[in-house]
């Protein structure tokens, strides 16, 4: 038995396999790892290839109401591997053309007492809006002291409308990104019908006090029911959005209104603010459940 077991031993030279350097075509492994394959993120994958395609396959499910929930003890990088993976996604979005990501602004609603007015517009489309809004404010200022002056000498609201339509085609003009069919044309005709009200309204006072009537229009309160308030802004090559709020609370996720002093003439949709399930719309948002489940004064 002793003799067969001897016989069948292998020695050291049996078990080495000897390679010649020059035919491995390398000079170190690093030359092996691939520039698709040298990233953080295929690195932490190692070994975990059913957890990757699980993950892959839920981040580019492109609808609504659907959740990916991932597991995994403290400390082993899960939260950093899924911001990678996140962002991977939103990468490959872009390069399908997918388009998700889009501007949210609040404007004053005047048909319905200021309550807002909330549009989604194309990525980029918010600011434009915004920008063009102010430049019809400081006109309008500029102006108008020469308008009521006409409307008083014609008795009429005609140079004020003309002067408005001139610049609405102006407002329209600079947002580029916003196509001629999406353009929000019944908000501009509200907007036109809410300046020709407040002018037809205004009366010239006798001595100073017609310059303080001109002065309650030459106010926030008057001038402020024309601006937006961009609440979620996008560039328009940007990728889809994606977050990570590592203390969510109400205010955080939800957002909320900005407190107001009594002196302050800021009116409420303009003190509004966007939370980050309002900001990821369209891309992806993380959290970690046991925040909110740890934090009993949020309500969450």
């Amino acid at each position: 038995m002793s003799q067969t077991t001897t016989s069948n031993l292998l020695t050291p030279q049996q078990l080495t396999l000897g390679i010649s350097v020059p035919h491995l075509k390398f000079s170190d492994t690093s030359e092996l790892i691939t520039a698709a394959n040298k990233s953080a993120q295929y690195q932490a994958w190692i070994a975990q290839s059913e957890a990757k395609k699980a993950a892959e396959f839920g981040l580019n499910i492109h609808q609504p109401g659907f959740n990916l929930l991932t597991l995994g003890e403290p400390g082993t990088g899960r939260t950093t591997l899924m911001l990678s993976a996140m962002h991977e996604a939103a990468i490959k979005q872009k390069s399908i053309n997918v388009p998700v990501v889009s501007d949210l602004v609040a404007l004053y609603q005047f048909d319905a007492n200021g309550k807002p007015l909330f549009l989604k517009l194309p990525a980029g489309a918010g600011t434009e809006l915004k920008q063009a809004l102010d430049q019809f404010i400081r006109n309008l200022a500029k102006e108008l002291a020469s308008l009521l002056d006409e409307k008083v000498k014609q008795n009429s609201l005609v140079p004020i409308q003309a002067f408005l339509n001139a610049q609405l085609n102006i407002i329209k003009t600079h947002i580029a990104l916003i196509a001629k069919d999406k353009m929000p044309t019944h908000y501009f005709d509200l907007l036109q019908q809410d300046v020709l009200e407040y002018m037809d309204a205004w009366q010239p006072g006798s001595g100073n006090d017609g310059d303080n009537n001109l002065e309650a229009l030459l106010s926030e309160g008057f001038f402020g029911r024309y601006r937006a308030n961009v609440l979620v802004e996008h560039h328009p090559d940007q990728n889809a959005p994606v977050l990570y709020d590592n203390d969510p609370s109400l205010h955080s996720l939800f957002g909320g209104i900005e407190s107001a002093s009594e002196a302050n003439t800021t009116l409420d949709f303009m003190r509004l603010r966007a939370g980050n399930l309002l900001r990821a719309d369209g891309g992806t948002l993380l959290l970690h459940l046991r925040d909110i489940l740890a934090d009993e004064q949020n309500g969450l």
